[in-house]
């Protein structure tokens, strides 16, 4: 008796995971098809596509997560989100990245992107604590020399950036000229 009662529960556990694998199976399917059809297209002339795609990318994270292409889902999901203008929701799929997921090949890029995506939704005093974090963890980083250049110009307006720019031209001109009248003074 025990051994049939055994048997049985063996047996639907087998079918649960089986059932559970063939939705896995079908999920990726579903988002390698939605892929394949944004790929053809402008992505910004799909938005509904596009929207489909982060809504299944976040469904297979959702119910399997231990997989490890979610977090490669979530940091897509991430930048389509963010290039919709969707930036909280953005942010949201790089913090659950960086929470669960702190192994991910690509966490120093999470990092950089969740500054990128508060400076987009003008929010630079957390965009600049976001990139000071990405420049604590991963100094190194390819983006860490461009980010320390940019960070002291997080959240100028254009034409602030544009007058800063130029005042550094002009600086550099100037200091420039000053370096060609002592050398010719000195071959005189």
């Amino acid at each position: 008796m025990k051994l049939r009662y055994f048997l049985m529960v063996a047996a639907l556990v087998a079918l649960a995971a089986c059932g559970n694998k063939k939705e896995q199976q079908q999920l990726r399917q579903q988002i390698e098809e939605k892929q394949a059809l944004l790929s053809m297209v402008d992505i910004a002339s799909e938005d509904q596509e596009a929207t489909d795609l982060v809504q299944l990318y976040v469904k297979y994270a959702d119910e399997f997560p231990s997989d490890s292409i979610v977090p490669i889902y979530l940091m897509r999901a991430a930048d389509m989100s963010g290039n919709m203008g969707d930036t909280d929701e953005a942010i949201e799929y790089l913090d659950r990245i960086i929470e669960d997921y702190s192994d991910f090949e690509d966490i120093a890029m999470c990092y950089f992107l969740k500054g990128h995506f508060y400076e987009l939704a003008g929010s630079y005093d957390d965009a600049r604590a976001a990139y000071n974090a990405y420049l604590e963890l991963f100094p190194d980083h390819y983006l860490a020399a461009d980010t320390r250049k940019m960070l002291p110009n997080v959240g100028l307006s254009s034409e602030e950036l544009f007058n800063l720019l130029m005042q550094q031209a002009n600086d550099s001109n100037i200091a420039a000229a000053s370096e060609t009248a002592v050398a010719s003074g000195k071959k005189q």
